[in-house]
């Protein structure tokens, strides 16, 4: 299982990296540039691109100029644009970042031209801390970063894009690969965001699973190694020893959500599955999910002592798909959560 995590939650991450492993703020952020320069360099296959970072004020934009001046420091031509200058001398990362690299003398870009020719523009704008549109200056900058020639890196997440819902903040970099730390950021994999994302990659920086604490992240995602935390059956079975699901599901043509439901259970394992669906579906599943036991009902509404009765059989139950939006599904919807005590799935048309 792979934990996606929001702006917020990576930030205490972050936090909790720095206060109980006693990890310096500066040695996470000189890990993401190294880490992101590799990434980088791998999509050029050993040749030395020309890269132009553009770099917001904040953490992200300093992640920018670290990244830029280790590229520089292997001999790979990379200038960086700063949006808004802070003093050398402040005390910000960002500050920091930007005294060593004007110390060494590396390249910087005096201004952002879309004539100008670099093999690779990287995003190094805004990070997950961005909750406001962006709009002004910054908002004509990014969408002249996507007129420009050359490969479109996001740098942690494209500046823009909401790191907890993938909504587009006003203006929003078009990304053709992301490179992000630690862990993969939920705005990332919800759309619109996931398209501004381009491909994901996620390189580690030194916050693991054990900066979590008591506080795990609240969304995830299944990978294939997690079938194998899947019990195995055991020897002496029937299908009645891996359970009852009920799938009330699909109305007046709308079949195919009740298949597909009752489908997805047998696949994932089930061993009874009970549909209890509109009298016109009848003929479709036992054609095309003989294996499932059929109950129907006629007319626009379900007798709720009949509905009762088929709760009472059932260890589980799943709700909603195909079973449309009016009076009759509303009275089915709440006839349901009156009455199941048990485990209940809803989706779909119980959701609105």
């Amino acid at each position: 299982m792979r934990y996606l995590v929001t702006g917020k939650e990576m930030k205490l991450l972050d936090q909790n990296t720095t206060l109980h492993f006693h990890m310096p703020e500066q040695v996470l952020m000189e890990q993401a540039a190294m880490g992101f320069v590799r990434r980088l360099l791998s999509f050029f296959e050993g040749e030395k691109p020309s890269v132009l970072f553009v770099c917001g004020p904040g953490n992200n934009g300093a992640d920018g100029i670290a990244s830029a001046r280790l590229l520089n420091q292997m001999g790979v031509p990379a200038a960086i644009y700063v949006c808004r200058r802070e003093s050398p001398e402040s005390d910000s990362l960002f500050g920091r970042q930007l005294q060593i690299y004007e110390s060494y003398g590396y390249p910087e870009a005096e201004a952002l031209s879309e004539q100008a020719r670099y093999d690779c523009i990287v995003d190094a704008v805004f990070g997950t801390g961005l909750s406001r549109p962006v709009t002004g200056v910054f908002a004509e900058m990014i969408e002249g970063m996507n007129r420009m020639k050359g490969r479109k890196i996001a740098l942690d997440i494209a500046s823009g894009v909401a790191s907890d819902t993938g909504e587009l903040l006003g203006a929003a970099f078009l990304a053709e690969d992301t490179v992000t730390f630690s862990f993969g950021k939920a705005g990332q994999y919800l759309w619109p965001g996931a398209h501004y994302s381009g491909r994901i990659h996620i390189v580690p920086i030194g916050i693991t699973k054990e900066s979590f604490w008591d506080q795990k992240p609240q969304l995830a995602v299944l990978e294939e190694s997690d079938l194998s935390l899947l019990p195995v059956r055991k020897e002496r079975s029937h299908k009645g020893t891996y359970g009852r699901l009920l799938v009330i599901a699909g109305s007046v043509n709308m079949a195919g959500a009740a298949y597909f439901s009752a489908k997805a259970a047998y696949r994932c394992g089930t061993g009874l599955v009970r549909i209890l669906t509109a009298e016109e579906n009848r003929i479709v599943l036992q054609t095309s999910l003989p294996e499932a036991v059929l109950s129907v009902y006629g007319g626009q509404t379900l007798d709720q002592n009949r509905l009762q009765e088929e709760l009472s059989q059932a260890d589980a139950v799943v709700l909603g798909p195909g079973i449309g939006t009016g009076a009759a599904a509303e009275e089915l919807v709440f006839g349901v959560l009156s009455n199941a005590q048990k485990p209940l799935v809803l989706d779909a048309d119980a959701l609105n």
